[in-house]
């Protein structure tokens, strides 16, 4: 074997380690940034104010995302809210939406 062929041959085998090295870098920050956000959660935003406005309810004050209330696996989004319901009492709770199935106010 000459000296090309021999290098060629460490090159092409450093090039492979370091090929699998960067796509399990990837694979691991993908994964990690799923579980981030969905521990975290997605903002339902309009959807969520929509939701309850069209419900009655008034003084709406959105806050931060909150999936360990909603359980279900369509639920792809969420807001937890203070506002007032149809009959003028303070309320808290979450809103929880997907992208088929809307949205449902969870107390």
């Amino acid at each position: 074997m000459n000296i090309r062929s021999r290098l060629h041959l460490i090159v092409g085998k450093f090039g492979t380690f370091f090929a699998w090295i960067a796509a399990l870098a990837l694979g691991g920050a993908l994964i990690a940034g799923l579980i981030f956000f969905k521990v975290r959660g997605c903002s339902a935003g309009d959807d969520a104010y929509n939701a309850l406005d069209n419900a009655g309810y008034s003084d709406i004050q959105l806050r931060h995302p909150d999936v360990l209330r909603c359980s279900g696996t369509e639920d792809s989004f969420s807001n937890t809210f203070q506002a007032t319901n149809p009959a003028g009492k303070k309320v808290e709770g979450v809103v929880c939406c997907g992208w088929l199935k809307g949205c449902t106010i969870r107390f």
